[in-house]
């Protein structure tokens, strides 16, 4: 039965509701309901590391949502297609006969406001401040006052008291709420869950000795030189059945390599996944690959490799349901991806840096190793690897040489062009990048034999003199850099000033 007004005055009045501050019934109270009024607490959303909510990991609320809180009478504007969260001014009990609806007002519905998305009913025994899911559906923006009213409750009483009030539940997440609160929904999931389909249970410890396991392949791995890819990775014990990708971090999680097979960085959901894939397949021992660590911007790479398991590529070898920019793997063969999607279980610990809580998933790993992998095994191809050696004999360019020198005092770098031993002309820039373009837009090498050897010489020349000028290094042309141990100089203009390298200009 639903309290009308003279029915919701007399549980107040009771104590039944309590509504806090008192509400002025002239102004709030409808023939079957109560009008609440906009708080000063909002939370939004921002731009944050994360790239989507993982419903099944917990996730940082103040990397994803920012509180706002406005002063009385304060505008709040909400823009079209923004969604928040807001509170009621008004702090609400219910009793263990009672529950409560919230519903918008028909006069912000018709601007398009929309008071909430799924919450609207309150529990016996709810005891905090309402929660509002506030969205904008319309095309323009609404400016939102605090202390205006924003929704409706209704009371309805039930056919008898309840035994569990919403404020004696174990899980009760929203239970004495005083500001907008985000989402708890984490909290729902345990982490067997998330690790499934291969279900690995959650222990305490484990004294697993991985050499005495039984591998497949295992010497072969070894003799053949695994990794058999480079890349910014460590090696660790070849036999453990978890290899371990840090994303875009490089620094600060240190891991058990006794433990784990191999530990890297990936930040491209294309060569970066190509790499992984072929390390992983050519040690059937790996059986397992822990996403973890802070996303590389634009490149998701572990929302790509889940992806990658869950639906495999298409005819383009494009990961079907990858968001990143370029989730492509033309480089490998289609054998070689449907081998990695039926060897390794990738586990998302998106946005994960601590070492200690990557471990506990490490040991879980190595407690539910499912043995070797027994497929066909597939090598992987290297490409041929060529000795680099020198020096060759050096042919003369005919439209003439390049002197590279530094200006200190400008922060310059400064190219001469000699021709018959005579400056043509002279190219001045910041930057190595900035100077190669230009003498390429003007095309100041020759074209001859060795056009490429030439171009190659000079860009490491300028790139040499770009590292000497942004750390205060003497620098000569065809020579080493003499990198400075004990001496520091705060600036150029003391170098210069002193002419403690001989520069001149």
């Amino acid at each position: 039965m639903i309290l009308s007004d003279k029915d919701i005055k007399d549980y107040i009045a009771k104590g039944k509701i309590k509504i806090s501050p008192s509400p002025d019934f002239e102004t709030q109270l409808g023939p079957c309901s109560l009008d609440l009024r906009l708080g000063d607490s909002f939370k939004v959303f921002k731009q944050s590391r994360y790239p989507y909510i993982d419903l099944k990991r917990p996730f940082d609320v103040d990397n994803i949502m920012e509180d706002i809180v406005i002063a009385p009478d304060s505008p709040f504007i909400l823009q079209p297609g923004e969604f928040i969260l807001a509170v009621t001014m008004e702090d609400v009990l219910l009793g263990s006969d009672l529950m409560a609806r919230l519903d918008g007002r028909s006069s912000l519905g018709r601007l398009g406001v929309v008071v909430h998305s799924t919450a609207a009913r309150f529990d016996p025994g709810w005891n905090g401040k309402p929660v509002m899911e506030l969205g904008n559906l319309g095309v323009m923006p609404v400016v939102l006052y605090s202390g205006m009213r924003i929704c409706a409750l209704t009371f309805e009483t039930l056919s008898s008291p309840c035994e569990n009030t919403y404020q004696t539940k174990k899980n009760a997440k929203y239970a004495k709420q005083e500001k907008a609160t985000a989402s708890k929904i984490s909290e729902e999931f345990k982490l067997h869950h998330q690790l499934q389909p291969t279900e690995i249970k959650e222990i305490q410890q484990t004294n697993v000795n991985l050499n005495s396991w039984p591998t497949s392949n295992a010497s072969s791995v070894a003799n053949a030189g695994w990794p058999v890819v480079e890349g910014r990775f460590y090696v660790g014990n070849k036999n453990s059945p978890v290899a371990v990708c840090t994303n875009a971090t490089v620094e600060g999680i240190e891991l058990d390599m006794a433990k784990v097979a191999i530990c890297g960085k990936c930040v491209t959901e294309n060569i970066g996944i190509e790499k992984i894939i072929q390390n992983i397949i050519a040690n059937p021992n790996i059986r397992f690959l822990l996403l973890c660590g802070k996303p590389s911007k634009g490149h998701y790479v572990e929302q790509a490799i889940m992806a990658l398991k869950q639906n495999g590529v298409d005819k383009e070898k494009t990961i079907i349901g990858a968001v990143g920019n370029m989730p492509h793997l033309k480089g490998l063969d289609t054998e070689v991806i449907e081998r990695f999607r039926a060897q390794v279980e990738p586990i998302n610990l998106n946005g994960e840096t601590s070492s200690a809580s990557i471990m506990q998933i490490v040991e879980q790993c190595l407690a539910q190793n499912p043995g070797p992998f027994n497929g066909t095994e597939i090598k992987v191809e290297k490409p041929e690897e060529i000795e680099a050696t020198g020096p060759f004999d050096w042919v003369e360019d005919p439209n003439g040489f390049f002197v590279v020198s530094l200006r200190p005092s400008q922060k310059k770098i400064v190219v001469e062009h000699l021709q018959n031993h005579k400056i043509t002309k002279k190219v001045v820039g910041d930057s190595a990048l900035d100077i190669c373009y230009k003498i390429g837009q003007m095309q100041m090498v020759g074209n001859f034999e060795q056009t490429v050897e030439h171009a190659m010489y000079l860009g490491r020349e300028l790139q040499k003199a770009e590292l000497c000028l942004k750390n205060q290094l003497a620098y000569e042309q065809d020579g080493e850099i003499e990198m400075l141990k004990e001496r520091v100089l705060p600036t150029v203009e003391k170098a210069v000033k002193e002419n403690i390298y001989g520069w001149h200009d």
